[in-house]
C-alpha cells in the first residue's frame, strides 16, 4: 500500500476518514479540524485510540506513536493504559514543545521570539514548574488575574498561549481538561477591545498635504517613500520593504509577493503616472540590497516605520494624523467623490472583501477598474499643483 505523504495530509480536506497506514487513520471533520485515530483489535474487540490533533501531532509522530501501541498489543499489553504510565512534562516543557510545533507556520521572527517572553514573564513563575496534569483553574486564574485589566491585551495573549499549550498537552493525553479555556471564563471579566481608530486627515486635506510631504523639508528616501505610499494607498511595511524586481515599469504594476502581504496573499497595485515619477526619482538611490527605499542609517537594510512617522512629523502633519491615517485618507475620498464600487475600493486596500461564499464566486481583483481608481487619486493629490480641482471620475459624476 502506497504510504500517505506529509503534504497530502495538509491537502486532505474532505471530512471522514482517511487511511494513513497499516492501523492508522487521519479523521477530518466537517469544520476541517482534524486528528490522528489508531484502529486496533484487542482481546477480540475493536478499540479506537486517539493519537492527537493535527498538526500539533505531526504524520511522523502519530506513526511512531501507532508503532508502539502495535507493540504493546503484541505483548498483550492494553496501550490506552499505558498513557497513564508515562511521563507529565512540566508547563516548562510542554511550551517549548509547542513552540517547537508552531513556529513553523509563523513568517515573523519577532511573533516566534515574543510568543515564549509572555509566557516566561507571566505564566513560567507560577506554572513553570509544574507537572501539567496537576495545572488547575485557579492556577491559570493566579496567572491571569493580575494582569487581566491592567494589561488586558497581553492577558488575552498570555491566556490564548497557555490555552494552546493545554491542547497541545491534550492532544498527546497528557491532561483531559484544557483549564484554560471556557471553564475560567466566568471567573474573568470579559474583555471588549476597542476599536483603535487611527488619526487621520480628511481627504479634502489630502493634496495640500501631499505637495507639503513633496517639500525638501524631509530626507530624500523617506519623503518619496512616504509619497509612494500615499500614491498606491498601501501599508508601511509593504512600501518600505518594496525591491525593484516586484516593479514593472512596461505594464507600470507592482506585484507584491503574498509573504509580504497581511493576508498573505500576492497582490498586484497598479502604478499611476505619478507613482512612476516618484519611482525614477529614486532610481538615484538604488543600491546592493535591491529596495527602492533603502535605509540610510543601516546599509541593506529597508527604512524603519518609525523614519516614516518622523517624517510625518518634520512636515508638522503629525497632531494630525498617522502613517497608516493616509489609507483612511484615501478610502473616503474613493467612497465620497468617485463612483467606483465598494469591492473595487476595498481591493485597493488589499482587504478581504465579501464572506468565503461570496470568495469562491469573486476571483477577480478588480485590476482594469483599480487602476482607473488610482490614476484619479494621483489626479486628485496633485490637481492643486497643476492647477486643476477635478479629476476624472468627479467629472464623469457631474
Amino acid at each position: 500500500m502506497k504510504q500517505i505523504t506529509a503534504a497530502e495530509v495538509k491537502s486532505i480536506k474532505r471530512a471522514g476518514l482517511h487511511r494513513a497506514g497499516d492501523t492508522l487513520y487521519l479523521s477530518v471533520k466537517p469544520s476541517g479540524r482534524k486528528s490522528w485515530i489508531q484502529r486496533v483489535m484487542f482481546c477480540g474487540r475493536r478499540v479506537d485510540i486517539g493519537l492527537g490533533a493535527y498538526p500539533v501531532v505531526t504524520l511522523a509522530a502519530a506513526r511512531e506513536k501507532a508503532f508502539e501501541n502495535r507493540t504493546m498489543i503484541a505483548e498483550g499489553e492494553d496501550p490506552r493504559s499505558n498513557k497513564r504510565r508515562q511521563r507529565i512534562p512540566t508547563f516548562r516543557e510542554a511550551a517549548r514543545k509547542t513552540h517547537e510545533g508552531l513556529k513553523a507556520s509563523w513568517t515573523s521572527e519577532q511573533h516566534e521570539k515574543r510568543w515564549m517572553q509572555a509566557l516566561n514573564r507571566h505564566a513560567m513563575p507560577i506554572l513553570g514548574d509544574l507537572p501539567v496534569d496537576q495545572i488547575t483553574q485557579h492556577d491559570v486564574l493566579k496567572v491571569l488575574t493580575p494582569i487581566w485589566s491592567k494589561v488586558s491585551d497581553t492577558a488575552g495573549r498570555v491566556r490564548q498561549r497557555i490555552r494552546a499549550v493545554l491542547k497541545y498537552c491534550q492532544a498527546h493525553g497528557y491532561v483531559e481538561h484544557n483549564v484554560a479555556g471556557e471553564m475560567i471564563d466566568g471567573a474573568l471579566p470579559s474583555l471588549r477591545k476597542k476599536r483603535k481608530n487611527f488619526r487621520s486627515l480628511d481627504f479634502q486635506e489630502m493634496p495640500e498635504a501631499f505637495q507639503t510631504i513633496g517639500s525638501r523639508v524631509a530626507s530624500l528616501p523617506s519623503r518619496l517613500c512616504l509619497q509612494f505610499l500615499i500614491l498606491t494607498a498601501s501599508r508601511s511595511k509593504e512600501a518600505r520593504n518594496a525591491k525593484w524586481s516586484e516593479l514593472d515599469f512596461n505594464t507600470s504594476t507592482w506585484e507584491i509577493p503574498a509573504h509580504k502581504m497581511k493576508q498573505r496573499k500576492p497582490h498586484r497595485v497598479p502604478l499611476s503616472s505619478t507613482a512612476i515619477k516618484v519611482l525614477e526619482e529614486a532610481m538615484i538611490l538604488r543600491d546592493e540590497s535591491g529596495l527602492v527605499f533603502p535605509s540610510m542609517a543601516k546599509r541593506g537594510f529597508p527604512m524603519t516605520a518609525e523614519m516614516l512617522l518622523k517624517t510625518v512629523r518634520q512636515v508638522g502633519l503629525g497632531d494630525k494624523t498617522v502613517v497608516h491615517g493616509f489609507r483612511s485618507s484615501f478610502r473616503t475620498w474613493a467612497g465620497e467623490c468617485t463612483d467606483f464600487h465598494r469591492e473595487v475600493c476595498e481591493h485597493a486596500l488589499a482587504h478581504v472583501v465579501g464572506n468565503t461564499v461570496e470568495q469562491s464566486y469573486s476571483r477577480g481583483d478588480q485590476f482594469d477598474k483599480r487602476r482607473r481608481l488610482m490614476q484619479d487619486w494621483a489626479d486628485f493629490l496633485v490637481a492643486k499643483e497643476n492647477g486643476n480641482g477635478v479629476t476624472q471620475s468627479e467629472r464623469s459624476s457631474q
